[in-house]
């Protein structure tokens, strides 16, 4: 019905940042693994309403929802 998954926006502007610092002459060895702080809220409207589960507005409005 719902999760939290990482953002492929974050997870490319990470990559991308980390490409500049090589381009810059920084070694890729040295430049420490990195996780995407930012995740991307789901939520499956039609399964919720389904189950009955009534989702307030405001996490509706910051989550992608899928029907």
């Amino acid at each position: 019905m719902c999760g939290v998954t990482v953002s492929g926006y974050e997870q490319g502007k990470a990559a991308a940042e980390i490409d500049v610092k090589i381009l810059k002459g920084e070694k890729a060895e040295d430049i420490p693994i990195q996780c995407p702080q930012k995740g991307m809220v789901i939520i499956n409207a039609t399964r919720a309403k389904n189950l009955g589960i009534q989702i307030p507005a405001d996490v509706l409005r910051d989550a992608e929802v899928a029907r």
